[in-house]
């Protein structure tokens, strides 16, 4: 299938009308999918409506209810903003709007980041394209299930041009292979969680130990803070090494698990056994979503801890610093991987209730 974006910026000519919303609505083609993303805002105000966007959404939904013919996905983003840039006013407006398309029907989405988004994106166009995909190839059918538009396809590179074409055991082997990559990795970042620990519990008992004695001289605190920042040093060194292999590695199993479930769609019979390679996986996506929320509570504490640490010296409030920031990328990170992962389980669950509905 081919899907062409429209969007004002590169599809929209300038011109005149009522205002600035009007101009793209007069040029807006009869599109099938309405796709709304927000974060903190929720646009500006028209003539017609709270905001350009919901202008548009309000389009589309007197096309839906008239023809039927427009799909429409809300995505919202989660994640962190600096308070000081935070519209209020705009962000209550966003709320009133999200929760005025849940009541008229919307079941939107929550991503965090561009890999969450990605997915959940290739999750939309993947279904829209096998609802237009004819059971048979009789023409009434596939007359009814698609609009065929014309299009030059001469500049449309070939799909092996940039992809591989992975069959059902070439994924389910890559899916193996990332799961294990992305546990070691936690793995190993928990392990040097508690090398850390240990350094510095060790320099905090030696300063105990004097202190009981007699008042250390700066000269004495100095070796020991030095020692506790190269510790530091070392972790993140490791962290930045390790966060870009982590996400990279679960979020190609993640979209391996979407591929699956795409290409298992040709396998689905009558008898059970046709889903037992996409099942087999849960075990693992269930063992990864694990080991991330118990990761991240450690994480998490141990973030705080190092936080909470007093400033000392130069090198060391910038070894604090530069960790806490690693830290902070970790945990965004893995949140999003979590959140992909278990939006995979539920696309496995999707297609065990298909599997139901058609056969049982």
């Amino acid at each position: 299938m081919y899907f062409e974006l429209l969007k004002w910026e590169a599809s929209i000519a300038a011109g005149f009308g009522v205002d600035g919303q009007d101009v793209i609505n007069q040029q807006l083609p009869n599109y099938d999918l309405f796709i709304g993303l927000f974060w903190t805002r929720l646009g500006t105000k028209t003539p017609r409506s709270v905001s350009g966007t919901a202008e548009e959404y309000e389009r589309a939904m007197e096309r839906r209810r008239k023809f039927g013919d427009v799909e429409i996905a809300f995505y919202f983003k989660d994640s962190n903003i600096d308070p000081r840039k935070l519209d209020l006013i705009q962000f209550n407006s966003l709320q009133d709007f999200e929760k005025r398309i849940q009541s008229e029907g919307a079941f939107s989405k929550i991503f965090t980041d561009d890999d969450s988004l990605r997915y959940e994106i290739s999750l939309l166009l993947d279904r829209i394209a096998r609802k237009f995909r004819s059971p048979t190839n009789t023409t009434d059918q596939n007359e009814n299930s698609a609009r065929t538009i014309p299009i030059d396809t001469s500049d449309i590179p070939k799909m092996e041009e940039f992809t591989e074409d992975l069959g059902l055991i070439d994924i389910s082997e890559n899916i193996e292979n990332y799961s294990s990559i992305s546990l070691e990795i936690l793995g190993r970042i928990a392990e040097s969680i508690n090398d850390l620990n240990a350094d510095i519990s060790a320099s905090t008992a030696r300063i105990s130990d004097i202190s009981r004695v007699r008042q250390l001289t700066n000269d004495e605190m100095k070796p020991i803070i030095s020692e506790i920042s190269l510790s530091m040093d070392k972790f993140s060194d490791m962290l930045e090494n390790s966060v870009p292999e982590f996400s990279e590695s679960s979020t190609i199993m993640a979209n391996n698990v979407r591929d699956l479930v795409r290409v298992s769609y040709d396998f689905i019979d009558e008898n059970e056994s046709s889903l037992s390679s996409v099942n087999s996986l849960k075990n693992d996506l269930l063992s990864l979503v694990e080991a991330i929320e118990s990761s991240g509570t450690q994480m998490l504490d141990f973030r705080n801890t190092i936080s909470g640490l007093q400033r000392m010296t130069v090198a060391f409030n910038k070894s604090k610093r530069r960790l806490v920031t690693n830290l902070d990328n970790l945990l965004e990170k893995q949140n999003s991987i979590r959140v992909i992962t278990m939006q995979s389980l539920s696309e496995i669950d999707s297609l065990n209730e298909e599997w139901n509905e058609k056969f049982s």
